[in-house]
């Protein structure tokens, strides 16, 4: 069913004018009608997390860590933790996106987990994130290395849908996951 455009008349929504009732019609429709006014941006909320804590003692890279993307998403902020069970050794972790290295190969060797941060874009549904890591034996036990929370985080909005107030624009739902950890 095609879209008709509704045109107020006045009286008809108590408390608001019927021209005030226009303008926002007729910004949905200039937003609807523009495929590119949807924004994503790196930023630190929220949107999809796989928190559960994984292990390794592989001294080469393993997925232990994936999220399926169900919808696209045109930027955003990717977290991960890294720990290492011995202070002498040191775990190396990456984001990987469908199999392929992507981000920058991260390393600690804290007994505490470290947060590591890196943004992205774009990324298409259907699309695999991943987070790979290993263990660099310095001689000591024991030799585990520990990855969790892996965690989206974007914006997604129409910045001008509403013009109540441009600072706060109207914020869209978030991108549907899945995680599916190996």
């Amino acid at each position: 069913m095609a879209y008709v455009k509704t045109v107020w008349i006045e009286g008809i929504a108590p408390g608001i004018s019927a021209a005030r009732l226009n303008n926002l019609e007729t910004q949905y429709d200039e937003v609807k009608g523009s495929f590119g006014a949807e924004t994503f941006i790196a930023s630190d909320k929220l949107r999809s997390s796989n928190d559960t804590e994984r292990t390794t003692e592989s001294t080469s890279y393993v997925k232990l860590k994936e999220i399926l993307l169900n919808g696209n998403i045109s930027a955003c902020r990717i977290k991960f933790d890294l720990k290492v069970g011995n202070i002498y050794n040191v775990c190396y972790g990456r984001v990987y996106k469908n199999g392929v290295a992507i981000g920058t190969e991260r390393n600690t060797s804290s007994n505490s987990y470290i947060t590591f941060s890196e943004d992205f874009s774009p990324l298409i549904s259907g699309d695999l994130l991943q987070i790979y890591i290993k263990l660099v034996y310095g001689g000591y036990s024991p030799l585990t290395v520990y990855v969790a929370n892996f965690r989206i985080y974007y914006n997604r909005y129409f910045p001008k849908i509403l013009d109540l107030n441009p600072e706060t624009p109207f914020e869209l739902e978030t991108v549907s996951t899945t995680n599916q950890d190996p």
